[in-house]
């Protein structure tokens, strides 16, 4: 669960499922939800 603003530092807000899914590729997150779509990074 995330619970703050969701963007990197010095980024904005993010508005979009692009700009979700470009800052969860950029990020420590391991998941993301966006609808009923579930994306997880590959463990290593």
């Amino acid at each position: 669960v995330l619970n703050t603003s969701f963007n990197l530092k010095g980024e904005p807000i993010v508005n979009t499922p692009g700009e979700a899914f470009r800052t969860f590729c950029q990020s420590g997150m391991d998941a993301l939800v966006l609808g009923d779509v579930l994306i997880e990074k590959p463990l290593t």
